[in-house]
Order: structure tokens, then C-alpha cells, then sequence
């Protein structure tokens, strides 16, 4: 993606045609996709990074995700939240 001067990125949305906004609006500076991300191959490694314009600032209302270390190991029967918009299938 090498003209990035459209893009933005919106944090703090719950809902995502909500008509109450509380979160910030961001510039995209750079995509880092994953590098075996292919397009054409259904949804494997749909997954990037993105480098923002400027710094997130945070409040009561928009917070960061907080992930468990790389060697958390849960056990069977934890609850877990998954937090994104997409498909959870191939087929939907």
C-alpha cells in the first residue's frame, strides 16, 4: 500500500454504525501486513500492523487491549474475549 494519505484508523467504537463516538481518529503512516499473507488464498495470516501519524491518547473511554505474555498457557474451560469485525468462517 504505498499511498496511505487516505487512511485512518477510528479507536474506541463498540458498535459499528453507533451514532455515539467517544474514541479518536487516527492517520496511518504505515501497513505492515503479515508476510505470508496471500489475498487469493481465503482468509489465512489476514492479519497487519499499523503505524499511526501520532500517539493514542488514552482515557476513560478508550483503553488499550492488554495481552497475556507469549508463554500463558490457559486452561481448558477459560473464558477468553475476542475482540474484531470479520469473518469467522471461509464460508461466510
Amino acid at each position: 500500500h504505498s499511498d496511505l494519505s487516505d487512511w485512518t484508523i477510528q479507536l474506541g467504537i463498540t458498535r459499528r454504525h453507533a451514532h455515539t463516538y467517544l474514541g479518536e481518529k487516527l492517520k496511518v503512516k504505515r501497513v505492515v501486513p503479515h508476510p505470508t499473507y496471500n489475498l487469493g488464498v481465503a482468509h489465512d495470516n489476514d492479519v497487519a500492523l499499523f503505524q499511526l501519524e501520532e500517539r493514542v491518547n488514552f482515557h476513560d473511554h478508550l483503553r488499550p487491549v492488554c495481552l497475556p505474555k507469549s508463554d500463558t498457557e490457559l486452561a481448558p474451560g477459560t473464558f477468553c474475549t475476542v475482540i474484531g469485525w470479520g469473518k469467522k468462517e471461509d464460508t461466510d
